[in-house]
């Protein structure tokens, strides 16, 4: 089967129309207050843990393209005096068109349209409380695009890390901790056509721009795994205060992965509906703590929205954190459930987006490097980490005398697939369709 679709076979079937162009604190006592509920054992970040934000304390994510390992080139006599400047840095304003057999021609009818949207009205759409703000979208994606991201994400999964605590020495360290205990991943914005339709929706369903998001964010839990309270509410130099999150349901467990809101003042029909739940036995302890806050029920396709700052009704500036945006996702415990997230600011955040991998050397002395050992002992620049290395062709091409790493990673995996005719592809198309 093929590993590619066309931009038009997705824009044609896609159920959402959007119409729109393509592009172009919470307080320091409240966080530790949460570190010590957290009350959890800290353990140094592993070398293959990638650092997944929204923990209290934690900064946004650094644009994507930094190197695994040096973030320069080998400095050999033999290489042709090139220095690391010459490197290439390549980006693109077009998605990509890849997709793995993913027929979304089924998709839900629904449709947005931007320009007449609206949160408050619209009958799709349930306010579940004033604090936080908060709405649920029932059957934002199609069964479909849901599978998609799964497909996409699940080769990528690392253990989720956060940010903070007594052994933090770095902005960018990451450490893992007992309140998180899922696996995720981070998806490059405009991955690929499916993905950016869906961007481009959070967009239309938040009423904030598209430039404001952060990369996609995918999380599994399963076997008890969970995400104890915490906001996602921050401040930033890169995009300004971190305003709203778009949850959306990519899989529903058998048992738990509420989200729950403890703090939140749910309107009557939510409350209503979580008391039923509660006697129906349909509802977690962790989802209902003694009737106070609120909770969702996980459900594929469903999307959640809510914002974790205030808002000026007159001059739309977001003032204040709200503590009521406190947020928990409680332990998983039949099955597994996965999440695609979506964090948004007050103000363009900058982050990279996908460049089609292609087999090819962007500086001339990538083939001495190759053959001195670059491969296996920089592969971060040779080969890539989120976004292609500068050396694909030389590494890549199935050659007996270039020394590669043992374990290859799934971003990596995917850059040299570009490189035809070797065996590059076929790995690739069997790691998508094994999970990795």
């Amino acid at each position: 089967a093929s590993l590619r679709m066309t931009r038009a076979a997705v824009r044609g079937r896609s159920a959402f129309r959007l119409g729109m162009a393509r592009p172009r604190h919470v307080s320091l006592c409240l966080a530790l207050a949460l570190l010590a509920l957290g009350d959890a054992r800290v353990i140094r970040k592993e070398a293959d843990e990638q650092r997944l934000i929204g923990w209290l304390g934690e900064v946004p994510r650094e644009a994507s393209g930094g190197a695994l390992g040096r973030r320069h080139g080998p400095r050999d006599d033999d290489a042709n005096d090139v220095s690391s400047s010459d490197v290439l840095m390549r980006d693109v304003d077009e998605p990509s068109t890849r997709a793995l057999d993913v027929d979304v021609s089924t998709s839900s009818d629904v449709e947005i349209d931007p320009a007449s949207f609206d949160l408050e009205r619209d009958p799709r759409v349930e306010r579940l409380s004033d604090s936080p703000r908060a709405y649920l979208f029932r059957g934002f994606l199609s069964p479909e695009e849901c599978d998609h991201l799964v497909v996409v994400g699940e080769p990528h999964l690392t253990r989720s890390t956060v940010v903070g605590g007594a052994e933090k020495t770095s902005a960018s360290d990451g450490l893992t901790n007992d309140v998180r205990t899922s696996f995720g991943t981070f998806i490059p914005k405009k991955y690929d056509d499916v993905l950016f339709e869906v961007e481009n929706r959070v967009a239309a369903f938040s009423g904030l721009p598209y430039e404001n998001q952060e990369q996609l964010q995918l999380l599994r839990y399963r076997d008890g795994q969970e995400y104890k309270d915490h906001s996602d509410g921050l401040s930033s130099p890169n995009g300004g205060k971190r305003v709203a999150t778009v949850l959306m349901f990519l899989r529903e467990p058998t048992s738990g992965g509420e989200t729950s809101f403890p703090m939140a003042t749910p309107r009557e029909k939510t409350a209503d509906r979580l008391k039923r739940a509660r006697e129906n036995d349909e509802l977690s302890p962790c989802a209902w703590r003694d009737g106070r806050g609120m909770a969702v029920q996980p459900r594929k396709g469903d999307a959640v929205l809510f914002f974790s700052f205030s808002q000026n009704e007159e001059t739309k500036e977001f003032t204040k954190a709200d503590p009521a945006s406190t947020h928990a996702s409680c332990p998983t415990f039949g099955g597994t459930k996965w999440t695609a997230t979506k964090w948004i600011h007050e103000f363009e955040f900058k982050t990279g987006t996908w460049s089609e991998p292609k087999c090819v050397d962007t500086v001339a002395a990538c083939e001495a490097w190759a053959r001195n050992g670059e491969c296996l002992k920089n592969p971060g620049f040779m080969i890539g980490a989120e976004t292609a290395g500068a050396c694909v062709r030389s590494c890549c091409g199935d050659d007996e005398q270039i020394a590669m790493p043992a374990n290859v990673s799934a971003w990596q995996t995917e850059f040299c697939a570009s490189c035809e005719h070797t065996s590059w592809p076929s790995r690739f198309k069997d790691m998508r369709l094994t999970g990795g």
